[in-house]
């Protein structure tokens, strides 16, 4: 089986292409894999995990994270051979190996928390990771999707709990179809002259709530913060891939 991880790094975050692809050595290596690079930059892989890359402008934020789907939908001939696809914020560390065989024992059921006891049982064609900062916060339970009718994105009925953008994807075709999607909803929100609240990730939001019988949701060991991890209450779950504490207003920078 094969899988193509998927990453989008324009200026400054191209510096977190080469540790990612180093990680990720330690991710599904029971399939056979390849790495994705939407990038205005040059790569090099290895024999166990190539790189190909399809050339972007750098946009900024938040234009390269809001348009990820358009990126895809353009490198479609990269990753239309792999069974399966992941996306992953190109500044993600994986903590620990995972095989793809043993995915299915980090779903997500609610673990005890009664706000998310209602959760359809769903599928395995989407992959979805709860958000780390919302799963166990007895506050927002749902997290903060997108309220107003005039996105696109707008989320009128929720029934799965609020999902991570760093880290989707699924089965291609399942994927593929995804994008097309949630592509032609920004473009809608564009013209209108609309941002959505958390640009793509409420995109994502509004797709998975809407296919939750196909959704595979994942506990928030996929989706990792270390130094908050105490506070949201997620230490009750080993950390596998997580997020890199970083100074946002330097890497969205233009670099020097």
């Amino acid at each position: 089986m094969k899988i193509a991880f998927l990453c989008v790094a324009t200026g400054r975050y191209k510096e977190f292409v080469m540790p990612l692809h180093d990680g990720l050595h330690r991710l599904f290596p029971d399939l056979q894999r390849k790495m994705v690079v939407c990038t205005d930059g040059h790569f090099q892989g290895t024999d166990a995990l190539p790189i190909v890359t399809h050339a972007i402008k750098r946009g900024g934020f938040p234009n390269d994270t809001l348009k990820r789907y358009h990126f895809f939908l353009e490198a479609f001939d990269l990753w239309k051979d792999s069974d399966l696809v992941l996306y992953l914020d190109v500044d993600m560390a994986i903590d620990q190996v995972l095989l793809y065989q043993d995915l299915p024992l980090h779903r997500y059921t609610g673990q005890g928390f009664a706000p998310h006891a209602q959760m359809p049982p769903g599928g395995d064609a989407l992959f979805a990771v709860c958000h780390p900062g919302y799963v166990r916060n007895t506050f927002r339970p749902f997290g903060t999707p997108e309220f107003r009718p005039i996105s696109q994105a707008y989320l009128p009925a929720q029934v799965l709990p609020y999902v991570y953008g760093g880290v989707q994807g699924g089965k291609t075709d399942a994927f593929y179809r995804a994008c097309q999607v949630m592509k032609e909803r920004i473009d809608t929100d564009l013209q209108n002259g609309v941002m959505p609240i958390w640009h793509d990730e409420s995109m994502w939001n509004r797709y998975v709530n809407e296919h939750a019988s196909d959704v595979l949701l994942l506990s928030p060991s996929l989706s990792y913060a270390h130094r908050q991890a105490r506070a949201w209450g997620i230490d009750i779950w080993p950390s596998i891939i997580a997020t890199i504490d970083k100074d946002h207003a330097y890497y969205r920078q233009d670099p020097l």
